[in-house]
C-alpha cells in the first residue's frame, strides 16, 4: 500500500509540474456546450432526493440501522432506483447539452484512451484517496474516536450472504452506483456550476480603466480556467457530503476532484464511471477477500 501511495504522490507531483505549461491545468480542451439551468439541476436534485427518501422509508437501503431488514428484494429495488436515476439524467442531458448525449458522454468511441484514461486516473485517484482517509483515521484516534465508518452495503458483504446476495451487492457498488452518481455529480451539477461561475460574473474590464486605477484584466480563458476549479471542487464538496459519511468526507473530495478533473480536462465520462466503478470495486473485492470470498 505504501508503494502505491508513493507512485500516486509522484504522479501528483509530475501532473504539478506540468501544469505550469498549462493555462490552468487544463491545456486546450474546453468545456462542454449546454443549457443547464438552475431549473433543471433543482428537478433532478428534487427526483434524487424524493425517491431516496421513499427508498429509505420503505426499504431502509440506505440506511445502516435498517441493515438487517436488507434482502434481495430490497436490493433489486436499489438497484432499479439507480439506473432510474441514471435514466432519467440521461433524459435531460440529451434535451439540454447542444450536441446531445455526445456532448454530455464525450469520447466514449475512443475505447483505448478510455481504457488508459481510467487505468491511470484510478491509480493516481485511489492511492491519494486511500492515503486521505488513512490521514482521516490516524487523526480520529489520536482524538479518541476508534469506530471506523463502511458502508451498509460493505458490512452486509461482511457477513458473508448467499451468493445472489453477493451479486447485487456488487452490482448495486460497483456499477449502479458509479454510474448514477458519476451521470448526475460530473454530468449535471459541474457542468451546471462551471458554466454558472462563468456567465455569472463579467471579466474586469472596465470602459475606462485608466479612472478606475490599476486593474488585473481577466481574459475569458482565464475565468474559463477559475470557473472550471470551482465548479470541480463544488461538486466534490457536495458528492462527499451526499454520502453521509463524516470519517470518510475528506477522502471522497479528493477522490470528487480527480473524478472531476479527469472529466473537465478530457471530456470523457465513460473513463469517470470506469474509475468510479474500479474505486467501489476494489473496497467490495477487498471485503470479499477477507471472508474468503
Amino acid at each position: 500500500m505504501f508503494v502505491w501511495f508513493a507512485v500516486s504522490l509522484l504522479l501528483l507531483a509530475g501532473w504539478w509540474l506540468r501544469i505550469g505549461k498549462e493555462k490552468g491545468g487544463f491545456g486546450q480542451s474546453c468545456p462542454k456546450k449546454h443549457w443547464l439551468s438552475i431549473f433543471d439541476v433543482g428537478l433532478v436534485g428534487l427526483v434524487y432526493v424524493g425517491t431516496n427518501v421513499l427508498l429509505n422509508h420503505f426499504f431502509g437501503a440506505n440506511d445502516p440501522s435498517a441493515r438487517e431488514q436488507l434482502n434481495n428484494r430490497t436490493l433489486g429495488g436499489l438497484i432499479g432506483w439507480q439506473f432510474l436515476m441514471a435514466g432519467i439524467i440521461l433524459l435531460v442531458a440529451k434535451w439540454r447539452f447542444e450536441a446531445g448525449l455526445r456532448g454530455f458522454w464525450g469520447k466514449a468511441t475512443q475505447l483505448k484512451r478510455t481504457l488508459l484514461l481510467a487505468g491511470v486516473y484510478f491509480i493516481a485517484a485511489t492511492g491519494l484517496t486511500l492515503l486521505t482517509l488513512e490521514v482521516t483515521v490516524w487523526i480520529c484516534q489520536w482524538f479518541g474516536y476508534e469506530q471506523v465508518q463502511r458502508h451498509v452495503l460493505l458490512e452486509m458483504l461482511s457477513d458473508n450472504p448467499p451468493l445472489l446476495t453477493k451479486v447485487l451487492l456488487v452490482l448495486s457498488a460497483a456499477v449502479g452506483a458509479s454510474l448514477m452518481e458519476e451521470l448526475l455529480f460530473r454530468g449535471i451539477i459541474q457542468n451546471f456550476l462551471v458554466g454558472f461561475v462563468v456567465h455569472g460574473r463579467k471579466p474586469v474590464a472596465g470602459p475606462n480603466p485608466e479612472a478606475d486605477g490599476p486593474t488585473e484584466l481577466l481574459n475569458k480563458g482565464e475565468l474559463w480556467q477559475t470557473g472550471r476549479w470551482i465548479g470541480i471542487m463544488m461538486t466534490s464538496v457536495l458528492f462527499a457530503i451526499t454520502h453521509n459519511d463524516p470519517q470518510h468526507m475528506p477522502a471522497l473530495f479528493v477522490l470528487g476532484m480527480f473524478l472531476g478533473y479527469l472529466y473537465e480536462k478530457h471530456g470523457n465520462l465513460p473513463a469517470v464511471i470506469l474509475v468510479h466503478g474500479l474505486f467501489n470495486s476494489m473496497a467490495v473485492i477487498g471485503t470479499l477477500s477477507q471472508n474468503g470470498g
